[in-house]
């Protein structure tokens, strides 16, 4: 009778407490998707949505914030700059402990891109509590190349946002049209360029910066009057025409400046950091259109604008001196 009773009890338990003891069982020994369930695979070509500065940290860390994606701590990614639409394949994928994290148990995800351009190689490290890297990943890339569809229609949609991020005060002043053209303008100047308005005693300015110059000049052999006349002549000269007939005869500035920061070092020490001339140039629309229509000349037009040279006013010859 006792037999009977024990197997009766054994039944009534099995019914009753294995179906939840094994879903238990069966979520604590479930492992989590390989590489958190990342889909796309190796070899897959991609183009980077990301600004060519972001290029130059390599090791590119993707966390989860309240208000979207950061990339390196910032959720303002997209308009720090350009995009750069540089063209990477998918050469590594792995789930690995963050470099300098104190937590044994820490993981991110890192897929490794490499190209044959200038930056050859980036990291994205996608850390923990991003819920699906799949979409993340495609937030920042587009599958393919710079060339394709995708690419350039989601450049169109970024310069649309950048003139209606960007141009605020006077700058809304133009019509959306006209603000896109000067955009895409500033896009082929630099990666870097970033628009605003500023006043410069008491007149009105459209302020552009351009960022950093692409090139590093030798000191010993190109002094800063010559590192000045070779960045205005082959650089700025040029954009400021292209950028008066874009603004055209707008009344509600007076001229256009242009900030540069120039590199340079002595090419006698390799592992030198470069320094930097900080050029800020002011010049009046209505010599810029005389300088377009060739009434005056080059130097005409620099010597009667305003030339500043890390803080401090110069007269630049635009004729090299080597």
């Amino acid at each position: 009778m006792k037999r009977l009773v024990l197997m009766i009890t054994l039944c009534f338990l099995s019914v009753v407490i294995s179906p939840s003891t094994a879903q238990e069982k069966e979520k604590k020994d479930a492992k989590p998707p390989k590489n958190w369930g990342f889909n796309i695979p190796k070899g897959t070509s991609v183009t980077l949505k990301l600004t060519p500065s972001f290029m130059l940290e390599r090791s590119i860390e993707v966390t989860s914030q309240p208000n979207g994606l950061a990339v390196n701590g910032s959720t303002e990614w997209r308009l720090l700059g350009f995009p750069s639409l540089y063209e990477y394949r998918i050469e590594g994928i792995r789930l690995e402990r963050p470099e300098r994290s104190a937590n044994k148990n820490e993981r991110q995800l890192s897929i490794h891109l490499e190209s044959k351009g200038d930056y050859s190689w980036v990291s994205l490290n996608f850390r923990e509590g991003i819920g699906d890297v799949n979409a993340a990943f495609r937030e920042l890339s587009i599958i393919g190349g710079a060339k394709e569809p995708e690419a350039q229609s989601y450049l169109n949609r970024f310069y649309e946002e950048y003139a209606e991020q960007r141009f605020k005060g006077q700058l809304a002043n133009f019509q959306m049209e006209k603000r896109t053209e000067i955009v895409r303008l500033l896009h082929k100047m630099s990666s870097e360029s970033q628009i605003k308005t500023e006043t410069y005693k008491g007149n009105a300015y459209i302020a552009v910066d351009l960022g950093t110059y692409d090139s590093i000049f030798n000191t010993l052999r190109m002094p800063e009057a010559s590192r000045l006349a070779r960045v205005i002549n082959e650089r700025l000269l040029g954009y400021l025409k292209q950028l008066q007939a874009a603004i055209e005869k707008n009344a509600s500035f007076y001229g256009i400046k242009l900030d540069l920061r120039i590199p340079h070092k002595s090419f006698a020490d390799d592992y030198a950091r470069p320094d930097y001339d900080k050029l800020q140039l002011y010049v009046q629309s209505a010599l810029i259109n005389q300088f377009a229509q060739a009434e005056i000349t080059s130097q005409q037009l620099i010597d009667s604008s305003v030339v500043i040279v890390n803080e401090n006013r110069v007269q630049v010859p635009l004729a090299e001196k080597n």
